[in-house]
């Protein structure tokens, strides 16, 4: 056995944890480590005898001259080293693939505009997009494997979402919320798929509002002809 290993074997199996190897990772660079070497610590008196780290054999002859020893420290030499890369994720099969989900939108008589048409929830839950049937505007959305969608329900407050090629709504990170610009006061609002009214988000903007988007962070970022600009999603100075 070369000698670096049985110095590492021995640090593994040190009594004190704080006397062995850190981490897997340091266990299984030892074991490849030609130079490593490790000093058994002395016991105190109430602790087993001090063992030396094995050296290496004296010749090649006695070490070949027992093929059980050998046997039994190649096993022990294959198991610490499959622990350790276990241990670090190199012998982790990877993660199956997703299986493929196919699902059937029907928007009935609803007819859905925006550069995207509909959109989907970054955690791919939910469905929305926004329509005007008869001169009125609404939003609508549903949960990807139900059927039918259902207007978002604003009380007294009507929706009027823009529809040029930059009106499409834009989710919250959550799938909670939706974003989108009122026509009629050019605002950015928020709206709770939950229910209750819309909330504005930049209530007077000073230039129009296209493209907005809701980042992970919680942040909307949106263009305008004076620049882009970004806002919390709750509300606040742009």
């Amino acid at each position: 056995m070369p000698a670096h290993i049985g110095h590492a074997l021995s640090r593994a199996l040190e009594k004190l944890p704080a006397d062995r190897f850190a981490t897997a990772k340091d266990f299984a660079d030892a074991l490849i480590d030609e130079s490593f070497t490790h000093e058994v610590r002395a016991r105190t008196a109430a602790a087993t005898a001090s063992v030396a780290a094995p050296a290496a054999p004296s010749s090649t002859a006695a070490w070949l001259s027992d093929g059980r020893t050998r046997a039994l420290a190649g096993f022990a030499i294959l198991i610490t080293a499959f622990a350790s890369l276990a241990a670090l994720g190199v012998l982790a099969p990877p993660a199956p693939d997703p299986p493929v989900q196919r699902y059937a939108v029907d928007m009935r008589d609803l007819d859905a505009v925006g550069r995207h048409t509909v959109m989907i929830s970054p955690d791919g839950r939910r469905l929305a997009f926004a329509s005007r049937q008869s001169g009125q505007s609404a939003l609508y959305w549903r949960e990807i494997g139900e059927e039918r969608f259902q207007r978002i329900e604003t009380g007294d407050v009507p929706i009027y979402p823009t529809f040029s090629h930059d009106g499409d709504p834009t989710f919250s990170h959550d799938g909670e919320w939706l974003a989108y610009v009122d026509v009629g006061s050019r605002a950015l609002m928020r709206v709770a798929l939950s229910g209750g009214a819309p909330r504005p988000v930049v209530p007077s903007p000073s230039a129009g509002i296209l493209s907005p988007h809701w980042s992970a962070g919680g942040t909307i970022t949106y263009s305008a002809s004076d620049g882009i600009w970004a806002v919390p999603g709750t509300g606040g100075e742009p």
